[in-house]
């Protein structure tokens, strides 16, 4: 029974999570944007990247915790 708590807690946790900032993989540029409106829609996710032409479904993601955490230390 606990596994199944366990289980829920997770997946509610996934559901409030707010969008994060979206990263090029190749070059770490912040302005990274799908190719297309009908990417998730109907066809898989691809993101380009505007400096380095980078074209992908892997992008970078950091959480919003953590940077804050990066910024007091």
């Amino acid at each position: 029974m606990s596994r199944l708590r366990t289980l829920r807690e997770i997946l509610g946790s996934l559901k409030r999570r707010k969008p994060t900032e979206k990263y090029c993989p190749k070059c770490g540029n912040p302005h990274i944007h799908l190719s297309s409106k009908f990417d998730v829609w109907i066809l898989p996710e691809q993101y380009v990247c505007d400096k380095c032409g980078y074209k992908g479904s892997v992008v970078l993601e950091v959480e919003e915790n953590r940077v804050e955490n990066k910024r007091n230390q």
